[in-house]
């Protein structure tokens, strides 16, 4: 992921907005798309897009920053799972030699698929809730980067409009897509000239991202201690009650 990001951003760093030709843009969540987008609407309409790139590069920096914590994260939370599960079969191995016990097959399948099943629904979550938080915040910013500077280029508002497929949003209950359609009508109501409330959202998308990258950060971080408070620590502890049991202490 990281690799194609970074390969993304060496591109738009690299890119000539007066020759557009033949470009093959790597994919990369919906950056690529906006992007794609953006070049097309410049190369049929004319559209203003400097700035919108400019900010897609400067948030693609930052997206590379959060992408390699989430990395190292999620990397983390899988190494200290690890860990839990190998001081567990060590101490097993340990104590089976030097009392000479041996844990019966169920209790050791119980064992370790409790532990496996706590790592597959902790990997489960960590890439469910990442796309809960971000997928509909990225089309949403998706469409009013590219509203914007189609309206920039003097297209007509209606096909701005379908062109977007802006009404599919309706159906979605979130504050960002609430706020898009209001600007929308204000945009509507102008004929196309106020642009205000667009421009200030538009501003606010983008820094919003960094409050997404916070909250699932504290979500994952929720969902790590659950994962090792509910599915290896009392997998551990419970390898240590067997044996206690069977030495009849």
């Amino acid at each position: 992921m990281t690799k194609k990001a970074n390969k993304l951003f060496s591109q738009l760093m690299e890119l000539d907005l007066r020759n557009l030709t033949q470009i093959k843009l790597v994919h990369y969540k919906n950056y690529t798309t906006i992007i794609e987008k953006l070049l097309d609407s410049k190369k049929r309409y004319g559209a203003p897009v400097s700035q919108s790139i400019s900010e897609i590069k400067y948030n693609l920096a930052k997206d590379l920053n959060f992408e390699k914590k989430m990395s190292s994260n999620l990397g983390g939370s899988l190494f200290q799972m690890f860990l839990i599960f190998f001081m567990g079969q060590i101490f097993s191995i340990f104590a089976s030699i030097q009392l000479d016990i041996t844990l019966d097959s169920f209790s050791k399948f119980l064992i370790i698929g409790w532990q496996l099943l706590g790592t597959f629904i902790f990997i489960f979550l960590f890439y469910k809730l990442k796309n809960k938080i971000f997928d509909v915040y990225m089309s949403v910013l998706e469409k009013v980067v590219l509203f914007k500077n189609l309206l920039l280029s003097r297209v007509p508002l209606s096909y701005a409009i379908n062109e977007l497929d802006i009404d599919s949003l309706s159906s979605v209950k979130t504050i960002e897509v609430k706020r898009f359609l209001s600007a929308l009508e204000r945009v509507k109501s102008t004929g196309g000239q106020n642009m205000a409330d667009l421009d200030i959202l538009n501003k606010e998308l983008w820094l919003g991202l960094d409050f997404k990258f916070e909250k699932f950060t504290k979500v994952l971080l929720a969902c790590k201690f659950i994962a090792l408070g509910v599915f290896f620590l009392p997998s551990y502890l419970y390898t240590i009650y067997l044996f206690i049991g069977q030495l009849g202490l």
